[in-house]
């Protein structure tokens, strides 16, 4: 019997799917017995099966699966920028990316002003992961969740003084991956909240 993707702790059978589970978009495609899905009420886009037995199939429900891979996004889409703070904290000649271009190179002096943003960085990327169930949760889900909205709300307001830079290295290339972020952020956010909400 296929049962609903209800229960967190399947979760990282989602995060695992390309390698070991077959997705099927419902109604597309036949089941590997050569049957078609029959009518399922509720939101449901896909239909997961193991390749190599084990667990049961189950469905994943389309609100579930556009936030598990807008956390996805948003994660990939956000590494750049804590790369680059990491990099300018580091000495390298990237400054075009950053603070207006204020300067090629980080002064000594002021390079400890990225250690607080960067560890900050890391802490919003593991809510993300852990608002959108990619990582296991360790903290209180509700606590997480006010924690995805904080990020989301944050980094709207990062997004809107990179989109206002000088700098056009900084407006055209972080810019870009900002907005990606921010959006993902707040798909994330949103998805955290109890259907009906």
């Amino acid at each position: 019997m296929y049962t609903p993707f209800t229960q967190v702790n399947r979760v990282f059978c989602v995060f695992t799917i390309i390698p070991t589970w077959n997705m099927y978009l419902i109604g597309t495609q036949t089941l590997p017995d050569g049957s078609r899905l029959p009518p399922l009420p509720g939101a449901v886009l896909f239909y997961c099966h193991p390749r190599g037995g084990g667990d049961p199939p189950f469905y994943l429900n389309s609100i579930f699966s556009i936030m598990i891979i807008a956390t996805i996004i948003g994660a990939v889409a956000f590494l750049p920028s804590i790369a680059l703070n990491i990099a300018l904290a580091c000495g390298a000649p990237l400054g075009a990316y950053a603070m207006n271009a204020r300067y090629k190179v980080i002064p000594p002096e002021v390079r400890r002003a990225f250690v607080v943003p960067t560890a900050m960085q890391f802490v919003a990327l593991f809510v993300l992961l852990s608002a959108g169930h990619v990582l296991p949760e360790i903290i209180p889900f509700m606590v997480t969740r006010i924690l995805a909205f904080f990020f989301a709300l944050y980094l709207t307001f990062y997004t809107a003084t990179v989109l206002f830079s000088t700098a056009h290295k900084e407006r055209s290339v972080m810019g870009s991956f900002a907005i990606v972020t921010s959006i993902c952020y707040w798909i994330t956010a949103f998805g955290t909240l109890p259907v009906g909400s």
